[in-house]
């Protein structure tokens, strides 16, 4: 789809440490998804696509991607459905997710043949979005 863009990015950290029969490791990781995507149409709440599929044959989609041109200013090509380029550059989803993964497991050792272990794990998901008709999933 033209002018959407998807970028991700992240970084993690491990480390481990040991003192005699005690031990312990750890780790650390950050991402961040950013997107910017053609949302819905302004009033019907449908995709690009079915804008675009509902267009006449006959409709030249490059000759229509000036939406200054089309009927109004609002991108009325024919008089049921709106210009798909109207959407493209007026109707943007924009969303950014940031995910915090963090993990602990201590372990100790009381004979050569017992151990005790615990692992713990912490989770801190967060979005952020800017759009008219947005919905975050975590």
């Amino acid at each position: 789809m033209p002018k959407d863009t998807y970028s991700r990015s992240g970084g993690r950290i491990n480390g481990n440490l040991n003192f005699g029969r005690f031990s312990a490791s750890g780790g650390v990781s950050y991402n961040n998804t950013s997107t910017d995507i053609a949302g819905n149409s302004y009033n019907q709440y449908r995709p690009v696509y079915f804008d675009v599929l509902n267009q006449l044959p006959s409709t030249d989609l490059k000759s229509i991607q000036n939406i200054n041109l089309t009927q109004y200013n609002q991108g009325f090509v024919n008089a049921y459905f709106p210009n798909p380029w109207w959407q493209i550059y007026n109707s943007r989803a924009k969303n950014s997710t940031d995910q915090l993964v963090s993990n602990l497991q201590l372990n100790y050792k009381l004979t050569s043949w017992l151990s005790l272990t615990a692992r713990g794990e912490l989770e801190k998901p967060g979005c952020l979005g800017a759009v008219w008709l947005f919905f975050c999933y975590l």
